[in-house]
């Protein structure tokens, strides 16, 4: 993937995405322009198949790189209505970005969008 958008004092940067039967596990780096206090971001997207919502809850973790950057892997437990034997339409899109500015939590909205197209064989059969 690679793909990155820059808004509002922040790049968001999709590393790489796999899918692993009914989960989408999203590798993603986001660097601020300002020093993140506690390397705290707080970068839950809404993820869409084929155009419909489908997550139903995620979970990972993340880590700082420095003073401007967290990277985080989070896996996004999908309800499965989607065939994975044809081409699948993917958009990964963050509303926010939660982040402390002394000590409390701001919000910068977005959206940081990532729509793609995927064979869904493929991305299952490249999964390890």
């Amino acid at each position: 993937m690679n793909s990155s958008v820059s808004k509002k004092e922040f790049t968001v940067t999709l590393n790489e995405v796999v899918l692993d039967n009914d989960d989408l596990i999203a590798s993603t780096t986001i660097k601020s322009e300002d020093k993140l206090e506690q390397g705290y971001v707080n970068d839950l997207p809404q993820i869409y198949i084929n155009g419909k919502s489908i997550e139903i809850g995620a979970g990972g973790s993340s880590k700082s790189i420095g003073d401007y950057t967290v990277q985080s892997v989070m896996s996004h437990h999908l309800d499965g209505n989607f065939e994975t034997n044809e081409d699948i339409d993917v958009k990964i899109e963050y509303f926010h970005l939660g982040y402390l500015k002394n000590n409390k939590e701001e919000t910068k909205r977005g959206p940081w969008v990532f729509e793609f197209k995927t064979d869904g064989y493929e991305l299952l059969k490249d999964t390890v």
